[in-house]
């Protein structure tokens, strides 16, 4: 089992929306982008970039575990676990919301809309997620979430 942990206080899970950033950079004719978002997007939840969910999700969430799952398949590991651990204390409780409305978008659009939420304690899964020419699918992943206060 590989495990890969994502920690977060109140920053967003990256700038991006997947969706913007397809646009955006389908406009620069040197940039590799959007390719590389419509292998992530397939790989990961497989669907293209016309899903209009996927378009709402936040590329950081994508690519970590379009990470975890390369990694797995670099160490031989059968087994993909991605943990989101919050840190509660001296954060900004509307940016923490919005980083659980994020992650919870996600995991939505990832188990076909059978789970709804993740809570801090749980892990989901194991999903489906066909793989891409770059890395395999997997037996997972799963998707976890932590929290500590501060």
């Amino acid at each position: 089992m590989l495990v890969s942990i994502e920690a977060k206080a109140d920053e967003p899970f990256g700038q991006e929306i997947v969706g913007e950033y397809f646009e955006k950079m389908t406009g620069c004719p040197e940039s590799h982008v959007p390719e590389r978002i419509t292998l992530l997007l397939k790989g990961v939840l497989g669907v293209g970039p016309d899903n209009e969910d996927a378009r709402t999700l936040r590329h950081q969430l994508l690519t970590a575990v379009a990470g975890a799952m390369k990694d797995a398949q670099e160490y031989g590991a059968e087994t993909v676990m991605v943990i989101v651990h919050e840190f509660i204390g001296a954060t900004d409780p509307n940016k923490v919301r919005g980083n659980a409305d994020d992650l919870n978008n996600f995991v939505r659009l990832l188990s076909r809309g059978r789970i709804e939420a993740i809570i801090p304690g749980e892990i989901a899964g194991p999903f489906e997620a066909p793989g891409n020419e770059h890395f395999t699918g997997t037996n997972g992943p799963l998707i976890g979430k932590a929290r500590r206060n501060e």
